[in-house]
């Protein structure tokens, strides 16, 4: 059975609220969702793909009424065209999406390790790695890619940076980070390496990763003086939610700035560069 949202799913996935969407649907015709017996919108997973790459062009400026008139295939073609890197790293990301492509483990180790070599590791992850998700990520959104090669490409990448970063332990730290993210969010490459700069600067880090239940994480007397670290998913509110209302201090690494949906807090900062966390 196909998968379907509601008109809230999409507002917490999207942080375009319901009442937006509603005035897009009935002025532009943006979407066209199914209703129930009792007249509740349901949408297909092709209505949260056009949505979101509607959201990506709106935030870039591009007015709703242009938007609304472009098709799917232009939706596609616009959202690919953006962020084009320079001509040496497109080809070095182009490398690895054939290694997604094939499945190829050894080829994207290869590619990525040369690159370290090169350049260093943190200009690998600032302009291939993190660059080679975002491409991922976008050609899953316009079908290009399926859902079997947007795992492979973000739990290889997990494994590599957490088999090749070399953590240092710490005894006198400045804090304490509980790095979690919500299972299936894609954002494990991301909660790694942020990991990683942290405890470069000296700072105490326990990986958890991916945990389906935060109640006992967050009321252990164990972590009661540490701060949490993750990485923004829009399908995961609930769990930033969860967190933030634990009144432990969380830090949410959102490179792409989609975190508005969950305002202003006092315990909660929000960290669009990673070199800015420490």
């Amino acid at each position: 059975m196909n998968k379907t949202y509601s008109i809230n799913d999409l507002e917490r996935i999207s942080s375009i609220k319901a009442h937006t969407i509603r005035i897009w649907e009935k002025r532009y015709n943006l979407l066209s969702p199914r209703r129930t017996d009792t007249n509740i919108r349901l949408y297909t997973e092709q209505d949260l793909k056009k949505l979101l790459m509607v959201v990506v062009l709106y935030k870039k400026g591009m007015r709703i009424s242009e938007i609304a008139r472009l098709t799917f295939t232009r939706l596609q073609e616009l959202v690919l065209d953006m962020k084009i890197p320079s001509e040496a790293q497109s080809t070095i990301i182009e490398q690895l999406m054939l290694g997604v492509t094939d499945f190829n483990q050894k080829f994207i180790d290869d590619i990525i390790i040369k690159e370290i070599i090169n350049t260093g590791i943190e200009h690998t992850f600032e302009k291939t790695i993190y660059p080679f998700l975002r491409k991922v990520e976008l050609l899953w959104l316009t079908d290009i890619i399926s859902g079997l090669h947007y795992d492979f490409a973000f739990n290889q990448i997990s494994r590599f940076l957490w088999q090749n970063l070399k953590f240092t332990p710490v005894t006198y730290y400045d804090q304490h980070y509980i790095a979690i993210v919500p299972p299936g969010s894609h954002t494990m490459p991301i909660l790694i390496y942020s990991s990683f700069v942290l405890n470069k600067h000296k700072n105490k880090i326990t990986l958890i990763g991916p945990t389906n239940d935060i109640t006992e994480l967050i009321s252990s007397k164990k972590f009661l003086r540490d701060s949490f670290l993750t990485v923004y998913n829009p399908l995961h509110n609930p769990f930033y939610n969860k967190l933030l209302e634990s009144g432990h201090k969380i830090v949410i690494i959102d490179l792409a700035g989609e975190s508005e949906f969950l305002g202003d807090r006092p315990n909660l900062r929000v960290i669009d560069n990673i070199y800015l966390v420490k």
